[in-house]
């Protein structure tokens, strides 16, 4: 007998308004995005295409090992917990891209559609960050409170290919000591099968 359910095994793929969205800030908890607000009419911005290789989360830590007399290991002590996410921008045309690539301020758009964008050394700022799948009835959300773009890409320009900036953002805790926020919905769980009385048992023999 099969232990696994099949319909547990999910596929992370965007809806048709796009899997990352980007907003200002988020401080305040209470204004925090749940499992069913709608983030267009909340007011988050979509970066639109990323490449096919969607949205890759690494969780790291770091653990330094506390050694006695004769080598075995009595503790471990964390040193360190991090948690980005790395993916393409792919509109380059975008410009909620590229001021995400090169910093608000850093990006004028012109009421004629001319786009100004200036590069420089100044730290690009943090923002809110949702990234959004579903999977048939089954919808997975990551919210990060508190992101920053710390590494981005070479920009390569070639007529054989699409331009995109690969870009890293690092997550870092909010005021309740949390980086991350995963809701799912519409997972699917089957209830195991009562186990049979004595009575039942002895009534069947």
């Amino acid at each position: 007998m099969a232990l696994g359910n099949t319909k547990n095994v999910l596929a992370g793929i965007p809806d048709s308004t796009g899997g990352l969205w980007v907003k200002d800030l988020v401080k305040d908890k209470s204004a925090y995005p749940g499992k069913d607000t709608d983030l267009k009419g909340d007011g988050w911005i979509p970066v639109g295409f990323i490449s096919e290789d969607g949205v890759t989360e690494a969780s790291e830590r770091s653990v330094e090992k506390v050694k006695a007399w004769g080598g075995d290991t009595v503790r471990t002590l964390q040193t360190e917990h991090d948690i980005s996410y790395k993916f393409t921008f792919y509109e380059m045309g975008n410009p909620e891209v590229l001021k995400l690539v090169y910093g608000d301020e850093n990006v004028t758009v012109g009421d004629d559609g001319t786009v100004d964008i200036t590069q420089n050394s100044k730290v690009l700022p943090h923002k809110s960050f949702c990234i959004e799948v579903t999977d048939g009835d089954t919808k997975i959300r990551k919210f990060i409170p508190d992101g920053q773009i710390t590494e981005t890409g070479e920009l390569q320009m070639t007529h054989s290919a699409v331009m995109g900036i690969e870009a890293t953002v690092e997550a870092f805790t909010d005021s309740e000591g949390v980086k991350v926020y995963t809701t799912q919905t519409g997972l699917k769980t089957e209830k195991a099968a009562p186990e049979a009385s004595e009575e039942t048992v002895a009534s069947e023999g």
